[in-house]
């Protein structure tokens, strides 16, 4: 029964909210089974050492109610590891690798390994992915103002992607340059016919691709912390260039930029900002299209050749550990630069907490709750900064 199933959902997502406050109360001590957890500064949990224990480990439980997809959930072993040099002064960026496994109420289920190496003092930086993923999803058309907005039509699309990066310090500035790599092979079955939006497909309801390119990144990055910044900057500029030499089936190209903005100017209040601007031309697949990226929006619902958003996200220190936050957005999608400025805006809101869960990691943990157009409601626990 509907009613059932939303209570189901509401419970759900209490019992991870409350169990976050509960794991990060004053009053949980080093005992039974938090025992060795307790931060001799303030005498509250905190992971740090066991993080930097050789067999310790995050494990993060996934919490979806993505509109996309339904309600499901999951979990995520991380290991994060700080470096054996660490600069005067500062946080460095520390070895993370794990992995991930999920799935929903609509049949969506997923699995990925992923990996940052910083190495050389943080010289070199390589990052990579790798997963497979099954999804049941809505195709909305292109742009806010499509007919299948109100109508869209339901698709299975699997994929088997990855995607590595390197990247090197110029001198010893705060920018870095590299080169990356990303392939994905899909297969998308849809429940009717192909949308008059789409190319025809190996079939009346199949699309089939591989996807494979090769670009350079240039990053800025003056953030305080690498996992959960409350100062600094970081600006990444990125173009990718898809071609049959590749492993692409056709020829084209996304361009991105995307800006960071974190400050703390008085004391107990900080804030955070980010724009992000996406480009894409030539012959791509639906799928790798441009699309608006925010908490509350339904994932995919809005794309096009063109996306770009901004967001803010206040924040208020209540001690050391607890972080209170409200965040809200707009973004627009278009087929070009020159249609950007009329098309339909799209805008998200939402409130969080966070929870200093290792503090010489700097590492935050908490949870927010989104919303946006029509009502949609979503929830996220997040370790980490909610931008990536």
């Amino acid at each position: 029964m509907p009613g059932t199933k939303t209570r189901a959902r509401s419970r759900g997502i209490l019992a991870a909210a409350v169990a976050a406050i509960l794991l990060a109360a004053p009053g949980v001590r080093g005992a039974g089974l938090f025992s060795g957890l307790e931060d001799p500064e303030d005498h509250r949990l905190d992971l740090s050492d066991y993080l930097q224990s050789r067999s310790g480990f995050l494990l993060v439980p996934i919490v979806i109610t993505e509109p996309a997809v339904g309600f499901g959930g999951g979990l995520a072993p991380i290991f994060i590891k700080r470096p054996g040099e660490i600069p005067e002064g500062g946080r460095p960026t520390p070895r993370i690798y794990g992995g991930a496994i999920a799935g929903t109420e609509n049949g969506t289920w997923g699995g990925l390994g992923l990996y940052l190496l910083p190495f050389s003092g943080d010289r070199y930086r390589l990052t990579g992915a790798l997963g497979y993923l099954s999804l049941n999803l809505k195709f909305y058309g292109f742009g806010a103002e499509s007919a299948l907005q109100d109508h869209p039509v339901s698709f299975t699309i699997e994929t088997g992607a990855t995607f590595q990066r390197f990247q090197t310090r110029i001198g010893e500035s705060s920018f870095f340059a590299g080169l990356q790599y990303v392939y994905l092979r899909t297969r998308s079955r849809f429940d009717g016919e192909l949308p008059d939006e789409l190319p025809a497909g190996i079939a009346p309801r199949e699309l089939e691709s591989d996807v494979g390119g090769l670009g350079g990144i240039v990053e800025y990055d003056t953030r305080n912390n690498f996992l959960s910044p409350d100062r600094g900057q970081y600006v990444i500029g990125e173009t990718t260039l898809f071609e049959p030499a590749f492993g692409s089936d056709t020829s084209f190209g996304k361009a991105r930029i995307q800006a960071l903005f974190f400050g703390r100017p008085f004391g107990r209040w900080g804030y955070g900002f980010r724009i992000d601007a996406n480009y894409a031309w030539g012959d791509m697949p639906f799928y790798m299209r441009p699309s608006l990226s925010m908490r509350g929006l339904t994932a995919g619902k809005y794309l096009d050749k063109v996306a770009l958003l901004a967001e803010a996200e206040p924040r208020y220190w209540i001690d050391a550990r607890w972080m209170l936050l409200a965040f809200g957005g707009v973004g627009k999608v278009a087929p070009s630069w020159n249609e950007i400025g009329s098309s339909e805006g799209v805008w998200t809101a939402g409130l969080g907490f966070r929870y200093l869960l290792a503090r010489k990691l700097g590492l935050q943990g908490g949870v927010d709750f989104g919303i946006g157009p029509s009502g949609q409601r979503a929830v996220y626990i997040q370790v980490g900064s909610a931008w990536k």
